[in-house]
């Protein structure tokens, strides 16, 4: 009887010892206390990377339209010497170069500017969508909003208003 009496104190005990739910505090407002204090650090790694692939992005498409540009000059001086010397161009070996190994080597020049060009500008459409998409990623909110409090307007339906009809009342103001 006394060892009944003793195990049922200490479960009494045991049992008010432990915190109730209702007495612990929320998880969320310990967090939003501690991150209204702490500022945000800008150097976060998504941050950081998004801007990176940006600017990498800006970058291999400066390149790549420099390239264009240099590769579309080449051809139009390759394309000035062929309306010069027409002979000279219209004379190509069994495999379709060019019989002059002068031009032939502009031609080559021109391809390997426009191969360059493109793989730029495929790196620079890679690194733009890399970037949107760390962005959209960036755009997710880990902190809970500042605590605004907020008052509802009222809103009010009679029934009663003309012939049966229900009227719905919106406050104007506050």
């Amino acid at each position: 009887m006394i060892g009944r009496s003793i195990r049922c104190a200490l479960l009494g005990m045991l049992v008010c010892a432990l915190p109730g739910s209702a007495q612990e505090r929320p998880l969320r407002f310990a967090e939003s206390a501690h991150q209204e204090d702490a500022s945000p650090s800008p150097l976060r790694p998504i941050r950081v990377a998004k801007w990176s692939a940006l600017t990498a992005a800006a970058g291999f498409a400066a390149y790549g339209f420099a390239r264009s540009g240099a590769a579309d000059d080449a051809f139009r001086d390759l394309e000035r010497s062929c309306n010069l010397d027409r002979d000279r161009c219209h004379a190509r070996t069994a495999g379709g170069a060019y019989a002059d190994a002068a031009l032939e080597s502009r031609y080559q020049e021109v391809l390997e500017l426009d191969q360059t060009a493109r793989t730029a500008l495929i790196l620079s459409q890679v690194g733009l969508a890399t970037s949107v998409v760390l962005f959209l990623l960036d755009l997710r909110n880990d902190r809970p909003p500042p605590d605004i409090p907020y008052v509802p307007r009222s809103l009010n339906l009679d029934r009663d208003c003309n012939m049966g009809w229900i009227c719905l009342e919106l406050p104007v103001g506050r």
